[in-house]
């Protein structure tokens, strides 16, 4: 009698949890419950803010300033400093090189960056790449923003920052590869080389991905306004 007893209370149980489920999953299916509004707000915020993270870091279009032949300012230091037979300079030299080292190589890498960044341009081709990255971090910082909108001017502007995300990060491997050729062409190095000078990080796909999301989420935040 009791093993019948426990045999019902599981059933029951069971019963109870399949119902919590199939409720669960009625409210993600169901477009105009606000649970689901608030689910499709959340997952939008996350992929906008990693699609900014990938293109800030440097995750979308991968730049080597070495191999293109952008001199490092702080080896540009270092070298002037072992040069100068200056005990201080030798010192100082090997003390910024060891904070380098702690620092995974990110030592005063802002304005490394800058000063590389600004020799890169140099190049006709390098140009064009360094403003289309600025170009793909500005519209993600823009889509971030557009989440703090009023209303109506949230539904019209994060579908657009949407849309122009999207066409921003799909064109990208193709120009990216366009300008390779070009760059190749003007330095007289092939294919290969100009690839490992910038190239596509495998990471720009699932940027793609999420912007995707990104946009079918703003067109029917777009159409039912929540």
């Amino acid at each position: 009698m009791e093993v019948i007893i426990i045999m019902k209370r599981n059933r029951e149980s069971i019963i109870r949890e399949n119902l919590h489920f199939r409720d669960n999953l009625h409210f993600l299916l169901d477009i105009d419950d606000p649970r689901t509004h608030y689910v499709l707000r959340v997952v939008q915020m996350i992929a906008t803010i990693i699609i900014f993270l990938l293109t800030y870091l440097q995750h979308v279009v991968v730049i080597n300033f070495q191999s293109a032949g952008a001199n490092d300012a702080l080896t540009m230091f270092q070298g002037i400093a072992n040069q100068s037979n200056n005990y201080y300079f030798n010192q100082g030299s090997n003390l910024f090189s060891f904070l380098n080292r702690l620092m995974g190589g990110n030592l005063w890498s802002t304005y490394r960056y800058a000063i590389n960044s600004s020799q890169f341009m140099q190049d006709p081709v390098g140009l064009k790449i360094m403003i289309w990255s600025f170009l793909l971090i500005l519209i993600s910082a823009f889509c971030i923003l557009t989440h703090f909108f009023k209303e109506p001017y949230v539904y019209r502007y994060s579908l657009a920052g949407a849309i122009a995300s999207s066409i921003f990060l799909i064109l990208t491997p193709l120009l990216i590869h366009h300008w390779a050729n070009q760059f190749a062409i003007n330095k007289h190095i092939s294919l290969w080389q100009a690839n490992q000078i910038f190239s596509v990080d495998y990471l720009a796909y699932f940027a793609i991905f999420c912007s995707l999301i990104v946009l079918s989420i703003s067109i029917v935040r777009f159409y039912k306004h929540f």
